[in-house]
């Protein structure tokens, strides 16, 4: 089920951050705006969203060399919220 997929990943990316993931102040902050919308679509019981899922998608771009399992973890998400 996409929900309970979407829930567990999005938990999983919020460990690794609040687990000392060295990011820059800006690259925080936005992934943490991301995590927002994201629990937004949650409460709201929605679970694909193109644009955010690709805004995921460019944010993994950045951050595949420095930050490989974080990468890893926002294009999950990404490709969960992508319309089939």
């Amino acid at each position: 089920m996409p929900h309970q997929k979407l829930t567990d990943t999005l938990a999983s990316l919020r460990h690794q951050l609040q687990s000392g993931e060295a990011l820059d102040t800006a690259d925080r902050q936005h992934l943490e705006e991301m995590l927002g919308e994201i629990q937004t679509l949650l409460d709201n019981k929605q679970t694909q969203q193109a644009s955010l899922g690709q805004r995921l998608s460019e944010t993994v771009a950045g951050l595949e060399i420095s930050h490989p399992e974080l990468a890893a973890t926002l294009n999950e998400l990404a490709m969960i919220l992508r319309p089939l």
